[in-house]
């Protein structure tokens, strides 16, 4: 297996292919659209942001995981770096180390490009996660800081 910064070109169709399938595993959040052309025209917008980096598992030839990650200046202390986790998902046939290989990835990114500045890393869990998302974020060193409520108002 092997984890790199996608090439959009070559690997675009996978990464919304992996999303869009994501999405219908996680129980069809009401917030995302529901034609998969609309969701495919929004995310290669997205991709086109130049805050946006995704990271990818490529095995056997194909993505069977990522992580869309943003990059900005921290709000609220100049002294830090703030990456937040736009989305990420593993394919159900990806090999089981593969999420946590990307995730630990992008964090190492972060940290390199942060440089000597420190980052404050987000990652997000949502009510239909699998229990050991909460397990893996604490093995990266994050805690549970926050509760966030939405709604489409």
């Amino acid at each position: 297996m092997k984890i790199r910064h996608a090439d959009l070109e070559r690997d675009g169709d996978d990464i919304v292919a992996g999303a869009w399938d994501f999405v219908r595993r996680a129980g069809n959040p009401y917030w995302i659209p529901r034609s998969r052309d609309t969701f495919e025209r929004h995310l290669l917008q997205l991709f086109k942001n130049p805050a946006l980096d995704i990271i990818v598992a490529e095995h056997d030839g194909r993505i069977v995981a990522g992580i869309g990650i943003c990059h900005v200046p921290f709000l609220w202390n100049p002294d830090l770096d703030a990456v937040e986790e736009l989305f990420w998902w593993a394919s159900a046939n990806a090999p089981p180390h593969a999420a946590i290989a990307v995730l630990r990835h992008a964090i190492e990114k972060a940290r390199e490009t942060a440089a000597p500045r420190e980052v404050l890393f987000t990652m997000r869990s949502m009510e239909t996660s699998p229990n050991d998302v909460g397990r893996v974020y604490a093995r990266l060193g994050l805690t549970h800081t926050e509760i966030t409520h939405m709604g489409v108002i």
